[in-house]
């Protein structure tokens, strides 16, 4: 095993591993020093390889504690992964300020170490609060008004805490997106795909094939050279078996696609409730799975719907297309579910569920899902201001957004957090206005001038504590 393939095994343990707030932190340092170690290889190829992978470590860490709807929402506008190495000095107050949050009995997610997370650099959890971070590595600027990138970062920040507060935002244009719960009834069957690749472990082809519902099928084989003409010819027969060539709407997906793309809907290995060594082997191109299954049983009408139904076209390339028909009118399905299906490994029943409620919340509630106000209706609009579903991981929870600086009062102290008032008290926070501006007419042009906006209070009894100047900065948790 070559250095690299050891270090991802290393971290692949110690992400199972993760069984406190330290532990999670320790984990996300390690994960951040390999891949900065790995961005300097004259190979490139390699260090892409390697990185990805880690960060697919970071996706199943952020997701297992957000949630996919959660993540999906922090992902919005997501551009390709940064370069640790080339923020410098910026990453490490990053890390410091992590650091801090999980001294302060919070657990920090670092948006840079995964695909997915694209707003904030910091998500600190506690049951009881979220709090989004931008960190800027210098002292707050006065007076504190955010302009160009800073002012665009909070407001795609503002427009996520919104959307996860309420379950919808109005973004820029009017546009307005609604969340509509949708429970899964059915969870994706970790057991069967275990099954499956300890079968193909055992196999002499390095094949095996599982049955999870009538015309729905996983397949897992080792990719080495010595197998693959048996492996072919196996999975020829298993296709055979399967009678593809009845269904009506057939779907093949998985392969490698999931780790060349990432979504919180797709199959993470990381996610998978299976041995490590096989999360390193899908990760790694050594296992793939794939899936097998007919669709048909989506299509056809809504129940307790009048006037409603689901049908599937195919495009001139093949792909799939679901869309919802009511009163004659089409709406596009969004293609994520699909994907869950061919790239996730969801049972074909429980999307159909999924879809059957979300369509059933559609119909009872035309106007407020399908329209703007006084304007476009929802299949005008582009596959990016779709509704989405399922509920939030963080709803019942304050979420606070808030910028982290280092502390004027000196490189040692710990960073402050910069926060809005207004947001605070649109919370239910009872902020002392009159004793604030008492304070702050009585500073001078000391650095300590920040006081008023990183104030001291505890999130449990939604108040500030002034009683202890030196405890001023902000203290959330």
């Amino acid at each position: 095993m070559d250095r690299l393939a050891g270090e991802r095994a290393e971290l692949a343990r110690t992400l199972a591993g993760i069984d406190s707030i330290q532990s999670a932190l320790d984990f996300q340092v390690a994960l951040a020093n390999s891949i900065r170690a790995a961005e300097s290889l004259p190979e490139r190829d390699e260090a892409k390889f390697h990185n990805n992978i880690l960060r697919r470590m970071g996706d199943a860490f952020a997701t297992q504690l957000l949630g996919a709807h959660t993540v999906r929402e922090f992902a919005r506008d997501r551009g390709r992964p940064p370069h640790l190495t080339g923020q410098g000095a910026d990453f490490e107050f990053v890390l410091d300020t992590a650091s801090s949050i999980a001294t302060a009995g919070a657990v920090p997610i670092i948006a840079d170490l995964t695909t997915l997370l694209s707003v904030g650099d910091i998500i600190a959890m506690r049951s009881d609060l979220l709090l989004l971070i931008e960190c800027k590595n210098r002292v707050p600027p006065k007076p504190h008004t955010p302009r160009g990138r800073l002012w665009r970062q909070m407001r795609r920040r503002d427009n996520a805490t919104t959307y996860l507060r309420d379950d919808q935002v109005v973004e820029e244009g009017g546009t307005r997106r609604i969340a509509i719960d949708a429970d899964m009834l059915e969870p994706r069957n970790d057991l069967l795909i275990r099954e499956c690749i300890l079968a193909s472990e055992l196999s002499d082809t390095g094949l095996a094939c599982r049955q999870m519902t009538d015309n729905d099928f996983i397949v897992a084989i080792w990719n080495h050279d010595w197998n693959q003409g048996a492996a072919m010819a196996s999975l020829s027969n298993a296709m055979h078996e399967m009678r593809g060539d009845t269904w009506r709407y057939p779907l093949i997906g998985g392969g490698s696609e999931f780790m060349r793309s990432s979504s919180p809907w797709h199959l993470n290995p990381f996610s998978l409730d299976i041995d490590i060594k096989y999360q390193i082997a899908l990760a790694e191109g050594d296992l793939m799975l794939w899936r097998f299954a007919d669709i048909s049983p989506i299509v056809g009408p809504v129940p307790d719907c009048c006037n409603a139904a689901i049908r599937c076209d195919v495009t001139p390339d093949g792909a799939l297309q679901l869309k919802l028909t009511i009163d004659n009118d089409d709406h596009s399905i969004s293609h994520r579910f699909l994907d869950e299906i061919g790239l996730g490994f969801m049972p074909v029943r429980a999307i159909r569920d999924a879809i059957h409620q979300l369509c059933g919340s559609m119909v009872r509630d035309v106007e407020a899902v399908t329209t703007q106000p006084d304007t476009e209706p929802v299949h005008e609009r582009s596959e990016s201001r779709t509704t989405s579903a399922g509920p939030s991981a963080v709803r019942g929870r304050p979420i606070v957004s808030a910028i982290a600086y280092k502390s004027p009062a000196g490189d040692n102290r710990s960073p402050v957090l910069v926060v809005d008032l207004e947001q605070l008290m649109r919370l239910g926070y009872q902020v002392p206005v009159d004793e604030l501006r008492s304070l702050y007419e009585q500073l001078d042009n000391s650095r300590d001038w920040a006081i008023p906006l990183t104030l001291a209070f505890t999130a449990d009894q939604s108040r500030f504590d002034l009683s202890n100047r030196q405890d001023l900065w902000m203290k959330i948790f």
